[in-house]
């Protein structure tokens, strides 16, 4: 991925005008159309600049923040999580923001299969990123409510089967 140079838009003027219509359709409570928007944009984005573009990249981040507007928090969590990988493998700084926006999304989770799965990803994506600067006191933090919660579920799907209920 190239990094993003200052003086270049985030957006290039090809997009602005579908990334407007995002907009609209957001601030108008129209989650469902803009999250249409947002993946066509990024499927765009995807052909015209390739998967790791900075345009790419920025289509992706509002994708997922359409999701997240729409209450769907797996896709949500699903891109950002993608995102802080591929940032994370070209050593961009914005791996780190795309990873807590991934767990922000996460704690929204109430589907037992995406939240066990994700959990597991998170961890694994955190341990990855804070082990080459060496873990802070927030990132041990973080995969502390992470476990936790990872954990918490785990418990109690055990106990819904034990009791037969099922999970």
């Amino acid at each position: 991925m190239e990094s993003a140079d200052p003086a270049q838009p985030l957006i290039p003027e090809e997009l602005r005008d579908a990334v407007a219509h995002i907009n609209r359709a957001a601030a108008g409570g129209e989650a469902q159309r803009a999250m249409v928007l947002a993946f066509r944009m990024r499927e765009h984005a995807v052909r015209t600049y390739g998967e790791a573009h900075p345009y790419t990249v920025e289509a992706r981040d509002l994708e997922a923040y359409v999701a997240c507007l729409a209450g769907d928090y797996t896709s949500s969590t699903a891109i950002y999580l993608d995102l802080a990988r591929l940032c994370h493998e070209v050593r961009d700084p914005r791996a780190q923001g795309y990873l807590e926006r991934a767990v922000g999304n996460w704690h929204m989770l109430t589907d037992p299969r995406p939240l066990r799965t994700y959990g597991r990803e998170l961890l694994a994506a955190w341990s990855r990123l804070s082990s080459e600067s060496g873990p802070t006191a927030e990132d041990m933090a973080v995969l502390r409510r992470v476990r936790r919660r990872l954990e918490a579920f785990v418990g109690t799907a055990r106990a819904v089967r034990t009791q037969g209920g099922g999970a």
